[in-house]
């Protein structure tokens, strides 16, 4: 099936949405060919933008899902079921008392993710990757570089090897398992 371009109100009788509801869309990542605007129309892939809300569909279920595991924990530890401790709210709070605590933690999280102060965990993990890439990358060539301007013998060049390899296999186990405690420089050699 080829390309189907369609403009915004075909878009919006498309997805059973409102134009309104539609822009709210575009914010939230819906692609768009070409955005509207003097006398120029929107122009949307028709295929595009019904993967991208197969995938929106899925990303709300997924949280729709998650939250609803958090409100059925909370309710078992409101109830008596699991005892899971949630920092910051006192086990010994009425239920009433609890829920409004756990609501206002709720509250300062959501705030602090709008407020850009809490990040996914995932976008942390990439980032350190990235990172972890670039740094691998350049104390893998770190025997070259030095051989080319300190005139590192093949055997000190290989001892720099050795020790940038053992760097980075201790780097790693520390990314995969963050409450590894740190080896200490003295202890390194």
């Amino acid at each position: 099936m080829g390309e189907r371009i369609v403009n915004r109100s075909e878009m919006a009788r498309i997805l059973e949405v409102s134009e309104p509801t539609l822009d709210r869309m575009m914010d939230r990542g819906l692609p768009v060919l070409q955005r509207g605007g003097n006398g120029k129309p929107y122009q949307f892939d028709v295929e595009a933008v019904i993967a991208w809300a197969r995938d929106d569909a899925e990303r709300e279920e997924a949280a729709r899902s998650a939250r609803e595991a958090d409100i059925n924990q909370l309710a078992m530890d409101l109830n008596g079921g699991a005892t899971a401790e949630i920092e910051g709210v006192s086990p010994g709070l009425s239920g009433k008392a609890r829920i409004d605590a756990i609501n206002a933690l709720l509250l300062q999280d959501k705030l602090a993710k709008q407020r850009g102060e809490l990040v996914p965990v995932e976008d942390v993990r990439a980032d350190y990757q990235a990172m972890f890439a670039r740094l691998r990358q350049r104390l893998l060539s770190l025997d070259t570089l030095l051989t080319r301007s300190a005139g590192l013998t093949p055997a000190q060049a290989a001892i720099v090897r050795q020790d940038m390899r053992a760097l980075l296999v201790e780097l790693a186990m520390q990314i995969a398992d963050p409450d590894l405690r740190p080896v200490e420089p003295e202890e390194m050699h």
